[in-house]
């Protein structure tokens, strides 16, 4: 049996070569790394994603794990610029029914619809209950890396009171436009996920005399993806991991 693959997701071509360009020289044991670049929302990353899990012919092996990898928008005060956030939780916060009095919200796909709270929001998030992203995701918060969800609309947010309201009633510590698609996506196909993002602002920055220097979030990127890889390249993998599904995710109820 052959090494099983790790599949990255990028979602913009400055992405995609940097994380090609820092893994060309890595070397990894027991994994193979493929890096796809899907392009930028919701539905350029749902596409790709199922195309290429899609494409895994019939008794292929499975990928071991799907990563998602680029920036994310703080929506949390106690983010900073370049911190990195490795999520097994994400939420799509745009699917929404509006009516002349209000918007409520649903999970992805279904028709129920109530205000958001936080206990609803809670409900509409995709989880990875995989015991291998779970020990991945305990490793690197040793490694600095920051734990929590990511909200993912195609609505760019802006104005510090509305992120830190979006933040608070999804439990969100920072937000895009593909984690919470390709969560779905995976979920759909039972397999093992986590999304790893690099935060791009700092929100309380308006609030200071100075700006802080912007990190190259591409290259950061590139070297927290081959922090990840290199410790998932260490953990005690079993043959069956691969063709897992059990446990690949859950979609919270």
């Amino acid at each position: 049996m052959g090494k099983p693959d790790v599949v990255i997701f990028t979602p913009t071509s400055a992405d995609y070569r940097a994380v090609t360009g820092g893994l060309q020289d890595q070397e990894f044991e027991y994994i193979n790394v493929t890096v796809v670049e899907t392009g930028p929302g919701k539905l350029n990353t749902a596409a790709k994603t199922a195309a290429h899990l899609a494409r895994i012919p019939a008794g292929g092996e499975p990928p071991l794990m799907l990563i998602g990898a680029g920036a994310a928008g703080s929506l949390n005060l106690k983010l900073r610029a370049g911190d990195a956030i490795a999520s097994s939780s994400a939420a799509i916060g745009d699917w929404t029914l509006e009516s002349d009095y209000a918007r409520t919200y649903g999970r992805y796909g279904e028709s129920a619809y109530r205000a958001l709270s936080p206990d609803w929001a809670d409900e509409l998030a995709v989880e990875c209950l995989s015991p291998v992203v779970g020990e991945l995701a305990d490793k690197l918060t040793l490694k600095g890396f920051l734990r929590g969800r990511l909200l993912t609309t195609d609505t760019f947010l802006t104005g510090l009171s509305g992120k830190l309201e979006r933040g608070r009633l999804f439990n969100c510590l920072a937000g895009d436009q593909e984690s919470g698609a390709l969560a779905w996506v995976a979920q759909q196909y039972g397999r093992p996920w986590i999304n790893l993002r690099v935060v791009a602002d700092t929100l309380d920055e308006e609030l200071k005399n100075s700006r802080p220097p912007e990190p190259d979030l591409a290259e950061l990127l590139a070297l927290k993806l081959t922090v990840t890889l290199s410790t998932l390249d260490r953990l005690p993998l079993t043959p069956s991991c691969a063709a897992c599904s059990g446990c690949a995710g859950a979609l919270k109820r």
